[in-house]
């Protein structure tokens, strides 16, 4: 069809005409027969060109009724290409259970929109998952439900569902497009109900079908008592999970946690019911549900096909999801923000769910004291967040400014600028907590943002440092009570994130498969060479500092009157051990075991045992800027530049492959002493098993490379995504 006119309207002028009908204002005119004569001649696969019709017009009649990019058409594979039913043609024409609905016919739209619930929260649309239920589209309009109790009482308390994990992820800030579609596409969630209202509809039909599960209960085995338990557990569930939710949102841990458990109690239920729901219908199709019934609220570009998950896969997620929540609720008990920090990095490590990453980050009262605060981080610093700040510099090392209150450390100048870096310090580090409740991919993207803030902060820490070192300098004298020296106390607690930030980045480049193996060499030297001997002195800094406070701590408690023996040896039975002892030999070991895959790597490129680029289409210098860009606006630490790794790489592979392989078996050997002397000091960090085994293996494997160096190797990063294990191949 072809449609030709003098006058052009706009969509907008058409749909706000009143007093002409569309048929009046073109000209229709049937092409299709002139059409196939002019392209007759054409063969399979020539396209037309023109003045009036090139590459993208050519592509869009391409385009035109192709299911995977056509809007109007219907799925790939669905044979009969009928037209989809809307909710008032489905009840119209009486195809959708409404007074009441069997058992089977319940459990098979239960268990599908749970499926379709987990489809979206792996990033897929509403309009093509929650929605394709028929029976979700009556709104907010109570005389379009359901009769039938049970049904009607899902129905809403979906709708409720939707709107509350909708407003949890809006709330947390912490998705982006591939994780989560927001977008409701007009259709309303039952605000008229609300959540105990909802709530109450569930427990009513719940009970109805726990009567029922009591009268079959002679006999266990029967048809009805299995259909019975299966709606019985179903309702059970949901209104449990629902609940959970609704308390963690409110920071109301004992309850959500009781409904949890409630909740995990009817998986096992739903488990051995799955078979009672109905299969799909010729088609594809499944009771209440039209796949296609929203193609057209779509945009042209958006993903035309979605594959729903299945109903086990489904029961699974909502296990795991579950076990996740309880996980997330941990934040709430840790006191510290190190700990919480660390809490949000392995958390996020395991590739938690959006809504479970969501939940942890609002159960960090710290950035949410209440329920109704909305993104605080980025609106301004909380007086709860900044003084949860100054605790953790001030265990981190002491400063003079936060643990003395003696001339000139209490003056008003000190207390202002002190106040004044708090309060700067607050947005970058609440970012931080932030970035890692993104997922992986996106916490590498955010890395090099949040170090162009803390390049910032480094500039203000410094300024303060050379400010209490002026006022040090200039009011310590002789005789007076000897304070520990001038540190740079808030420029090494910075220095610290900023390291761990930088570690972090480069490994996730690991985690995320970014880097090539004729990569590896720059990348394990410049964590060796630079950030963990860089880290090992920073806490080596924060240590000793730490152990002269308190030995002048203890020298003012003697110095107090009587009983002052006493208090000493109260004070030296009570001494803390060093808090970095176990930090510093994680960075020590990691070091070597990075030494170690270093010169691993350059006896394997000396031997061209390592596939690398024609060196005339690359540059290995321009790949090695690129990959540590995002550290060039730091003061501290420098960037390294090629050229220095290009020194070190050309002493190194002037070594006999041999000598290499021996020195990279020493590496893997003191690695692997550290690694187990950390179990020895305090709780291991969770993987120390694994990486204890990956660096015994290597160690055996570049022992038998410097006998046997003609062996082909290989690197398997199935035991951990970091630090792979050699293999001969």
């Amino acid at each position: 069809m072809a449609a030709q006119d003098d006058v052009v309207f706009s969509e907008d002028s058409i749909n706000k005409t009143t007093n002409y009908n569309r048929k009046d204002l073109y000209n229709w005119k049937l092409v299709t027969n002139d059409f196939m004569e002019a392209s007759k001649d054409l063969e399979l696969g020539e396209l037309l060109h023109d003045n009036m019709f090139g590459l993208f017009e050519a592509m869009s009649a391409i385009e035109m009724m192709d299911p995977k990019m056509d809007a109007g058409m219907a799925k790939a594979g669905n044979v009969k290409r009928r037209k989809p039913l809307s909710f008032n043609e489905a009840i119209e024409k009486k195809v959708l259970p409404w007074d009441s609905i069997t058992a089977p016919d319940f459990i098979t739209n239960f268990d599908h929109t749970m499926a379709c619930v987990v489809t979206w929260l792996e990033g897929h649309s509403l309009a093509q998952t929650v929605f394709t239920n028929l029976y979700l589209h009556c709104g907010d309009d109570p005389e379009q439900r359901p009769s039938s109790p049970e049904l009607r009482a899902f129905v809403v308390a979906t709708l409720k569902l939707v709107d509350l994990i909708k407003d949890i992820i809006a709330k947390a800030s912490v998705f982006e497009e591939e994780d989560f579609q927001p977008l409701t596409y007009g259709f309303q969630l039952a605000h008229d109900v609300s959540e105990a209202k909802a709530m109450a509809g569930l427990k009513e039909a719940e009970d109805i079908a726990q009567k029922q599960v009591r009268s079959t209960k002679s006999d266990i085995d029967s048809q009805e008592h299995q259909e019975a338990l299966g709606v019985s557990s179903r309702l059970k569930f949901f209104r449990h999970f629902f609940l959970a939710l609704s308390f963690l949102s409110k920071q109301e841990i004992a309850d959500a946690l009781r409904h949890i458990n409630s909740a995990k109690e009817q998986i096992s239920a739903i488990r051995s019911t799955i078979k009672i729901g109905k299969a799909a219908e010729p088609g594809g199709n499944i009771l209440g549900f039209e796949p296609m019934v929203n193609q057209r609220l779509l945009p042209p570009t958006f993903p035309r096909y979605t594959e729903i998950r299945t109903k086990e896969a489904t029961v699974d997620y909502l296990e795991t999801l579950l076990d996740r929540l309880i996980t997330a609720m941990e934040v709430t008990r840790l006191p510290t923000y190190i700990s919480a920090l660390e809490f949000f990095m392995e958390f996020g490590r395991s590739s938690p769910c959006v809504l479970s990453r969501s939940m942890s980050q609002l159960l960090y009262s710290p950035l949410y004291p209440s329920p109704q605060n909305q993104a605080v981080r980025l609106s301004g610093p909380l007086p709860a967040f900044q003084d949860l700040l100054k605790e953790a510099c001030k265990s981190f090392i002491a400063p003079l400014a936060l643990t003395v209150k003696t001339p000139p450390f209490n003056s008003p100048q000190v207390k202002e600028g002190v106040e004044t870096f708090f309060s700067q310090w607050c947005r970058p580090m609440a970012l931080l907590i932030q970035t890692f409740g993104h997922n992986c991919a996106r916490q590498r993207d955010k890395i090099p943002t949040l170090l162009e803030e803390l390049a910032i902060a480094q500039e203000e820490a410094d300024k303060l440092d050379t400010m209490l070192s002026t006022l040090y300098l200039s009011t310590h004298h002789p005789g007076a009570t000897e304070l520990p020296g001038p540190v740079l106390y808030f420029s090494t607690w910075l220095l610290y994130h900023v390291l761990r930030l930088m570690i972090r980045y480069i490994l996730s480049g690991f985690e995320l498969e970014l880097f090539s193996v004729h990569e590896f060499p720059y990348l394990y030297w410049y964590l060796y060479e630079l950030l963990y001997p860089w880290l090992t002195t920073c806490l080596h800094k924060a240590d000793s500092h730490l152990q002269e406070y308190e030995q002048y701590v203890e020298n003012q408690t003697k110095t107090q009157g009587k009983g002052s023996k006493k208090k000493a040896k109260n004070s030296n039975k009570n001494k803390k051990p060093r808090p970095y002892v176990k930090e510093i030999t994680n960075c020590q070991a990691f070091s070597h075991i990075c030494s170690g895959y270093f010169k691993l790597l350059v006896a394997l490129k000396k031997q061209k045992k390592i596939l690398s680029p024609d060196p005339s289409f690359e540059s290995e210098s321009v790949r090695y800027s690129h990959r540590f860009a995002p550290f060039n606006n730091l003061l501290t630490p420098p960037s390294m530049p090629f050229s220095q790794y290009w020194e070190v790489y050309q002493m190194s592979v002037h070594q006999e492959p041999n000598m290499l392989y021996l020195g990279a078996a020493r590496d893997f050997g003191r690695a692997r002493q550290l690694f187990e002397s950390v179990a020895a000091i305090g709780t291991p960090m969770l993987d120390l098993e694994t990486i204890v085994s990956i660096a015994k293996k290597n160690l055996v494997a570049c022992s038998v490379l410097s006998k046997d160096s003609a062996r082909k190797v290989e690197f398997e990063f199935e035991a951990h995504k970091t630090f792979p294990v050699i293999k001969f191949v």
